[in-house]
């Protein structure tokens, strides 16, 4: 399984340790390959990812394309935001939307979503809005 690793830091993260890109650069692509995925690493390291601010996003594009051309399986990030920070969430949305459309799940170190699923989609949805809320769920096998 192709896994994409996708890499960023944002201010919001100050004072998450877990969230540094050190930590993310260590522990995703050991992750994955503990899972036996092939780790593919897309990094835009300290970018935003705001509404309007995604044209800085080189990796994030590439990555795009890829899912489009049929290399990527399962996009493996530190939490769902690292895809988007857009408040409206029409960036997000556009997002499950491409996964759906491509078969492809997202991932954190503690669970696996798949967008093509209507309970994983409600869930998706549910944990970008309140990515600040505690929801802990075990990692499916």
């Amino acid at each position: 399984m192709n896994a994409a690793i996708y890499i960023r830091k944002s201010r919001e993260d100050e004072g998450k340790q877990g969230h540094r890109l050190t930590v993310q650069r260590e522990r995703l692509p050991e992750y994955a390959m503990e899972q036996g995925w092939s780790p593919h690493i897309y990094d835009d390291g300290h970018s935003s990812a705001a509404r309007g601010k995604v044209a800085q996003l080189p990796e994030r594009s590439k990555l795009e394309l890829d899912i489009k051309a049929g290399k990527i399986d399962i996009i493996l990030v530190i939490e769902l935001s690292r895809l988007s920070r857009d408040d409206t969430m029409q960036d997000y949305i556009a997002w499950l939307t491409l996964c759906s459309d491509h078969n492809v799940k997202l991932a954190t170190l503690s669970r696996i979503l798949d967008p093509a699923q209507h309970s994983d989609w409600m869930l998706l949805l549910i944990k970008e809005k309140g990515s600040s809320l505690p929801l802990t769920f075990e990692a499916k096998q």
